[in-house]
């Protein structure tokens, strides 16, 4: 079992991985609407996908379940 910084560093890579390939796909030209709408919805997926993360760090973050140190303590230690 990873360590709960491996666990994060691991999410916050996911995040700025998928950051990247939204901002490829949103910085494509399109030359039928077809191809744009596609790609609106991938980019939606994306969005998704990295909220989600987010999310779930921010929950590691504040230490919800009591398992952890919070991230205001190791900032004292």
């Amino acid at each position: 079992m990873d360590s709960i910084v491996e666990v994060q560093r691991q999410a916050h890579s996911e995040i700025e991985r998928l950051e990247a390939a939204l901002s490829t796909l949103l910085a494509t030209q399109h030359k039928t609407h077809q191809d744009h709408l596609s790609a609106e919805h991938k980019a939606s997926d994306i969005l998704d996908r990295i909220v989600a993360r987010s999310v779930t760090l921010q929950e590691q973050y504040q230490d919800i379940d009591g398992c952890g140190l919070s991230f205001t303590a190791l900032t004292y230690l």
